[in-house]
């Protein structure tokens, strides 16, 4: 399956797409009959969008034929780009990287910013203000760990050399969900 109808399929199981937006996707997307074949496709036409319970068949449809592994290993690439570059908001990007790391992606967890995220008295975020700037806000991260973007510049090195290889395999855990693999040389 290619990596635009993965991408739409888990944000849409991941309820990060509204229904009627995945509905209008369905429906606009050119050759998606090709792209799933006539089964699939026709076992997704065939649900009620308007059903709120949907989410679970289309979970049940697809979930094993999502790749998840080209589209985690994109979706994060980029996300570590526009963090490096600072094209996101300071608190947005912590979030969507600590987000990750939750997802089983643990080598994110090397930046202490990410695993102390919830930790009240070790978190960067409670000495963060919301009247300061962006730039004071990555300042203040910046003083208290001088190596965030050496580090994860490093992560993003050892993604696109092969030396942490996202799997696209995953374990349903009681805990923690859905805990995605990944292997590190």
């Amino acid at each position: 399956m290619n990596l635009e109808v993965s991408k739409i399929l888990s944000n849409y199981i991941n309820k990060k797409l509204r229904a009627d937006e995945f509905e209008n996707w369905v429906y606009s997307f050119e050759n998606l009959e090709i792209e799933l074949g006539v089964e699939l496709y026709t076992e997704l036409i065939s649900l009620d969008f308007k059903d709120k319970s949907n989410r679970i068949d289309v979970q049940r449809i697809f979930e094993n034929k999502i790749n998840y592994s080209d589209f985690h290993k994109g979706e994060l690439l980029q996300l570590i780009s526009k963090v490096c570059k600072r094209e996101l908001p300071f608190k947005e990007s912590i979030i969507q990287l600590y987000e990750w790391m939750n997802m089983g992606y643990l080598f994110l967890s090397k930046i202490d910013a990410l695993a102390n995220f919830n930790e009240q008295g070790k978190s960067i975020i409670h000495s963060i203000e919301n009247t300061m700037t962006e730039e004071q806000k990555w300042e203040t991260l910046l003083n208290r760990e001088p190596n965030f973007f050496s580090e994860l510049e490093n992560i993003k090195t050892k993604i696109e050399s092969g030396a942490i290889t996202i799997t696209g395999e995953y374990d349903n855990t009681d805990y923690y969900g859905k805990q995605f693999k990944f292997k590190e040389e």
